[in-house]
């Protein structure tokens, strides 16, 4: 019980941390906005096209629900796979220079606990933006279309973004707990996803399940590009694998370390 209270004390504080800052206030309103104007010229390009004969509005209304799938996912996969994870790597080492970490070092909280607690500070923090961002959007279509089905919508926010969220976030929390300070993390996450983005080229096979910091199935999956069910899953496992993997050795060396 004890460590489920550290674990959650954690959770709590790095979740006000990462909200007390700039950086992800203004990376979230930054999609908010990217989110309305898709929105918006896909209503506008949608009402030239009725205008002219080309579509029926009930076609329109039909799809639309795939559409607003499309025209968010394609920002916010990007943002959560390549943007957020350098935002959130120099948390670990924000501890160390801030004298957090030899504070904790003093109280019974176990370096396992301390590492997943930071990683779903983190999630939750991510996923709570992302939602708020993703339902102004759908309220913004719901304005300009009318109700529309949200089964695709919803589907995409909680494997699309949750497994986004989960794998690169987490993944770069703690690879970085390696490094002495906040800029080192920074660059070091950002080196690797940047190596491994160029390394990896798109439709790369089973090197994108691995390898790609853009999770090409994940990523192709919601932008309706023929990646299958199984595919997606097996994307997602092996990502939660690795994260698992990362977390076993980065506990091993903390503790070796300390």
């Amino acid at each position: 019980m004890r460590q489920l209270a550290n674990f959650w004390a954690i959770v709590r504080y790095e979740f006000r941390m990462l909200w007390r800052g700039r950086a992800l206030k203004v990376i979230f309103v930054a999609l908010v906005l990217q989110n309305i104007a898709g929105v918006l010229i896909t209503s506008a390009s949608a009402d030239l096209e009725i205008q002219m004969g080309t579509v029926v509005v009930e076609d329109v209304f039909a799809s639309f629900g795939h559409v607003v799938t499309f025209i968010v996912w394609a920002p916010t996969s990007v943002l959560l796979a390549l943007l957020l994870p350098l935002v959130v790597a120099d948390i670990i080492p924000r501890d160390r220079q801030l004298g957090v970490r030899e504070l904790l070092d003093t109280t019974p909280l176990s370096t396992g606990v301390y590492l997943i607690g930071k990683a779903a500070g983190v999630w939750l923090a991510v996923m709570v933006g992302a939602g708020v961002a993703l339902l102004i959007a759908a309220l913004m279509a719901v304005w300009q279309f009318g109700l529309f089905d949200l089964s695709a919508y919803v589907h995409m926010y909680i494997l699309g973004v949750g497994s986004m969220v989960v794998i690169n976030n987490g993944l770069a929390v703690l690879i970085a707990a390696t490094q002495p300070n906040r800029r080192r993390a920074v660059l070091m996450v950002f080196v690797l996803m940047a190596g491994l983005f160029f390394a990896v080229p798109m439709q790369s096979g089973p090197l994108a399940y691995v390898f790609s910091p853009l999770r090409e199935p994940i990523f192709e999956y919601f932008l309706w590009m023929g990646v299958t069910d199984a595919e997606l899953y097996r994307a997602i496992a092996i990502g939660l694998a690795q994260v698992v993997a990362v977390w076993l050795g980065m506990w091993a060396w903390l503790r070796w370390k300390g």
